[in-house]
């Protein structure tokens, strides 16, 4: 009786499953695991249903996975052991809502990772992958602490991966929000792809490094990430009296924040007065919206200050930054002054303070603005970029640096690939951070929905200028459009235009993007995953009858709309007929149809 009921609780375990969502965002069904009790020793898969706690200390061997249902509240109070060699996984379902609490790890652990063996020794820490739910994790207080997330004393940052979910790490003592210990002597990797993280440290970086140790290296890719420090270090780099290494941001939203003379993203103060403070080590930001701002003395991208004047100086390190929208700015002290947007810290009386700066955009949404630069400055790879009024190029003078400061910069030009349909290329454009001049042989419209938002009406922008924040049609004699930046140009009233920019959409909408389907240019709903920022949309309520149509036309008559033509389909008549969703046709039935590139009605 007793192993016939095993055997049934197993199959109906493997019938049912349970669902969770991978690093892709994809929905899976984990079919074997355990839920959640009491367990401390994890290999395999686990789930945690309803309320758990567990009030010791967990430690995983080989590869653990933790799967959090929805409304699930699991508590571990002392953290969860990931060393070399094992790995913890840990996923959330659907709706995102399942919770993991670890609040006080005991002196020598870290919230999640490993730690402290003996006096100057330590565990490396495993690979820990953090892809869906609520995880609220904070580093110990006591003496020998460690990262919320990663490494102890002596440690190793290992292997850190967040995909998704919310995350929030509180370092304490000695700690980073998310990385390293303090003496660290291996950096690691952390990774963000999405999500939303908020990292904090009291004695640390917020993402990074700590005290005298290595600092991981850090890639950002995506999600929406908060990190700074109340206490010695970066809010992204380096912890105090230490350099940091790579840190890449290619796109998401993210606000660094450093703390007494440490870097909003880059090199750590000095630790004392013999201790030569961080370097920036090679940050690169090709994508993203990024705020980075300086504590007292320190860049906000780039390094940290010195003890004082006359001690050891720091280096700005390698910035290299080619696309995104960046404001870099530090915190003003009447003794280190401001100003240090990007480049070294704070000079004092030191010498060899150096910042290789390398800028270089080409995307009309992409800008920077530095509250200044200190270092060496060039614009590379032939870009030039521009204030709006001025231009600059190559290696800049020591006057060119200081006249850019605290200005906007932006590609000068912007190249736009227009879609052909009854001999002219159609195009549209959200112009951000910018404003852009149509060149000759291309024309800018804005768009009115009309007839219950059936149909567009066209206007022409007067004198062709485009301002920042405000989105068009062009249409243009050549499939290659080349705007020219401009920081005035002719007024013109856009309170009529219906088109929207940006990569979301509002909720209870649908969204319609231009394109030319069976050769009829015109809006047509939009199905993909994301919208492309730098070009326009329009946003019809999911209510309204527009949306079961799929196209929202317009025709060659500008201003106005080409009315469709009435007739009637017979079996002989050439050329194919599409729906307006672009499918082929082949008896068309009473509606409206495509054929040869002009609209019509089957009545």
């Amino acid at each position: 009786m007793t192993l016939a009921m095993m055997m049934l609780a197993t199959v109906t375990a493997w019938a049912q499953g349970v669902r969770y969502i991978d690093a892709s965002g994809d929905d899976q069904t984990c079919s074997t695991y355990t839920t959640l009790s009491s367990e401390t020793e994890w290999t395999g898969w686990y789930v945690a249903d309803g309320t758990v706690e567990i009030p010791g200390r967990v430690t995983t061997s080989g590869d653990a996975h933790l799967i959090l249902k929805d409304g699930a509240t699991l508590t571990i109070q002392k953290g969860i052991t990931v060393t070399a060699g094992n790995s913890l996984t840990i996923y959330g379902q659907s709706g995102g809502t399942g919770q993991l609490t670890i609040a006080s790890p005991e002196s020598g652990y870290a919230g999640i990772g490993g730690y402290v063996i003996s006096s100057g020794s330590a565990t490396k820490t495993g690979s820990i992958t953090i892809n869906g739910g609520i995880i609220d994790v904070t580093g110990s207080s006591e003496t020998t602490g460690g990262a919320a997330i990663g490494s102890v004393y002596w440690g190793n940052t290992g292997t850190i991966t967040i995909n998704g979910g919310s995350v929030t790490a509180t370092g304490k003592r000695f700690g980073a929000g998310i990385g390293s210990g303090a003496d660290a002597s291996g950096g690691g990797t952390i990774t963000i792809t999405g999500g939303t993280v908020v990292a904090t440290s009291a004695q640390g970086a917020g993402i990074g490094g700590a005290i005298k140790a290595v600092t991981p290296d850090i890639y950002i890719s995506g999600g929406n990430v908060t990190a700074s420090s109340t206490g010695n270090g970066t809010g992204i780099g380096a912890g105090s009296g230490q350099s940091a290494q790579i840190i890449t941001i290619s796109g998401g939203t993210v606000t660094a924040t450093g703390y007494a003379g440490s870097a909003g993203i880059g090199g750590g103060n000095a630790g004392g007065s013999t201790s030569i403070p961080g370097t920036c080590g090679t940050v690169t930001i090709s994508g993203g919206t990024v705020t980075a701002i300086g504590g007292e003395g320190a860049a906000g991208i780039g390094g940290g200050k010195a003890f004082g004047p006359g001690y050891p100086g720091n280096n700005g390190g390698t910035i290299i930054i080619t696309g995104g929208n960046v404001t870099a700015r530090t915190t003003y002290n009447d003794t280190y002054g401001g100003g240090y947007g990007i480049g070294h810290g704070y000079a004092g009386n030191s010498t060899g303070l150096t910042a290789d700066i390398r800028l270089s955009y080409t995307a009309a949404s992409n800008s920077i603005n530095a509250e200044g630069y200190t270092g060496a400055v060039t614009i590379t790879d032939s870009k030039t970029m521009s204030d709006g009024t001025d231009t600059y190029t190559g290696v800049l003078t020591s006057d060119e640096i200081t006249a850019i400061a605290g200005k906007t910069l932006t590609a000068p030009t912007y190249g736009v690939t227009a879609n052909s349909a009854n001999g002219s290329y159609w195009a549209t454009l959200h112009s951000g951070v910018a404003g852009y001049q149509t060149p000759s042989g291309t024309t800018a419209y804005i768009a009115t929905l009309t007839d219950g938002n059936t149909k567009v009406d066209l206007t022409e922008v007067a004198g062709g200028f485009i301002p920042a924040e405000k989105a068009v049609i062009l249409k243009s004699a050549s499939a290659s459009i080349s705007l020219t930046r401009a920081a005035t140009g002719t007024a013109f009233d856009f309170s009529t235009n219906s088109l929207l920019g940006g990569s979301t959409v509002t909720d209870g909408y649908d969204a319609y993007t231009l394109a030319a389907v069976g050769g009829v240019m015109g809006f047509y709903k939009f199905t993909g995953a994301a919208l492309d920022p730098n070009k326009a949309h329009l946003e019809i309520p999911q209510s309204s009858p527009a949306p079961a149509r799929g196209f929202i036309g317009f025709g060659e008559d500008i201003p106005g709309t080409t009315g469709i033509e009435a007739q009637t389909v017979t079996d002989n008549q050439d050329g194919e007929v599409y729906d307006l969703t672009g499918r082929r046709v082949e008896k068309p039935v009473r509606g409206i149809y495509v054929k040869q590139g002009r609209k019509f009605i089957v009545k």
